[in-house]
């Protein structure tokens, strides 16, 4: 009788793309220290500046430095799992398996986590030499790259349905637009002076939009499970409502939320407001019913949770790490077999 096995790239690839079922994966490592970071540091160490009194002195500079903690290892974890995961991309039956494809995810790999690691460890010595100002232009359009090349190496394959080409293009939406209103590449021209102003006004909400978009486009073709979906849709009502009360009730302390967790201007206008909670609302029901699921499932839900997190619009070092291994989760768990990953 002939054995067949599967080739040693796919081993390693399960072992660190396994999910919660029999260990803590790479991935899911990386959910949790976002979730904490966001948490901790993006949300609570404002509040509590703002707020100096509200605690006692010893529990508020205990809860600021846990906050600065989870911040750091979150963006060195973040660093060494994209590291990982793009080496895992450019292994045998990879995303990026082609020689072409490898060639060129592998320059742009490089040269982005080269960049941020010299940002994150020598920030003076980068300052000095490129200049920070450089080096984040150059930091961000390199993350595009990757992010291009990662949705182009999808396109081809099989295993993705249309919708999910259409959701990887979508992702790759919000940061073009941040590239384009903070360096103005296209828009500096005369004849584009308008379009430069809509996007500057309309710029975050058309990122949010894109985000909502994508969850939708990833869950669809999903059976409707009743005990998971039901949770699912209680959480989703659960953080749509309350952050729909605090707009219609404290709209002040609602913009000044959105901005310090997602680095993003509420608009005043209540069609544009509108459009942010529908995109709360699709983002948030995808992640909960796709965390629910198992396999792959379950993967693409954290890939959806960290690009969300990452801002709709990622400017620093380690919401862009998230975003990329976000990405890199998303398309991982379209490369996986339908028939091989459960659907539940």
């Amino acid at each position: 009788m002939l054995t067949v096995t599967s080739p040693p790239s796919d081993g390693t690839r399960t072992t660190l793309l396994k999910l919660l079922g029999g260990g803590l994966s790479l991935p899911a490592m990386v959910s949790l220290a976002a979730v904490a970071e966001f948490l901790l540091y993006r949300l609570l160490q404002p509040l509590l500046r703002m707020a100096p009194s509200l605690l006692p002195t010893w529990l508020q500079g205990s809860l600021l430095a846990t906050g600065t903690f989870a911040a750091h290892f979150a963006a060195v974890l973040s660093l060494c799992a994209l590291l990982s995961l793009l080496l895992l991309a450019m292994r045998e039956r990879g995303v990026a398996s082609h020689p072409v494809g490898r060639l060129g995810l592998g320059l742009m790999s490089v040269f982005f986590v080269s960049l941020a690691m010299a940002e994150t460890l020598m920030p003076r010595l980068l300052a000095a030499t490129l200049g920070l100002v450089r080096a984040q232009w150059l930091m961000q359009t390199s993350s595009l790259c990757v992010a291009v090349l990662l949705a182009l190496a999808v396109l081809p394959r099989k295993t993705a349905t249309p919708w999910h080409k259409l959701a990887m293009i979508m992702m790759l939406l919000p940061p073009l637009l941040l590239l384009e209103n903070q360096w103005h590449l296209l828009t500096s021209r005369d004849l584009m002076q308008r379009l430069s102003l809509v996007l500057i006004l309309y710029g975050p909400t058309l990122s949010t939009a894109a985000l909502g978009a994508t969850g939708g486009l990833l869950l669809s073709g999903r059976s409707w499970l009743w005990q998971k979906d039901s949770l699912a849709l209680l959480l989703t009502s659960l953080l749509v409502g309350t952050m729909s009360m605090l707009l219609l009730f404290a709209p002040a302390a609602a913009v000044r939320l959105i901005y310090i967790g997602f680095d993003l201007q509420l608009p005043p206008q209540p069609v544009a407001q509108g459009v942010y909670m529908l995109s709360l609302a699709v983002w948030s029901m995808a992640v909960f019913s796709l965390l629910f699921r198992h396999g792959a499932l379950r993967l693409r839900g954290m890939g959806l949770l960290l690009v969300g997190l990452s801002g709709a619009q990622p400017r620093a070092i380690h919401q862009e790490t998230f975003f990329l291994i976000g990405l890199l989760c998303v398309t991982e768990s379209l490369l996986l077999d339908r028939e091989s990953a459960p659907s539940n």
